[in-house]
């Protein structure tokens, strides 16, 4: 049998904006590098460029947050439990 591709790939993120964590109330700053899980979103792309979600753990409360790329403004979304500020 064919061995299963992974969903995820794990890679070393640099967080590109300083986020909020509901959870907690704490504040991961820019720049700081964290393990982040790593996803292609299968049903979406921009012009032939694929889509990203990015999942890791808060630094305070290990809660799960996640970012999703936006390569038409060149920019990244918080998605889950956290938001940007």
């Amino acid at each position: 049998s064919l061995p299963k591709k992974k969903k995820y790939i794990s890679i070393r993120f640099m967080i590109p904006f300083d986020i909020f964590c509901f959870s907690c109330f704490g504040v991961i700053r820019e720049g700081k590098k964290i393990n982040a899980l790593k996803e292609k979103i299968i049903s979406e792309q921009y012009l032939g460029l694929q889509i990203f979600r990015f999942y890791f753990k808060c630094l305070y409360c290990l809660k799960g947050l996640s970012l999703k790329t936006d390569v038409k403004n060149f920019k990244y979304y918080a998605e889950l439990n956290c938001k940007k500020i």
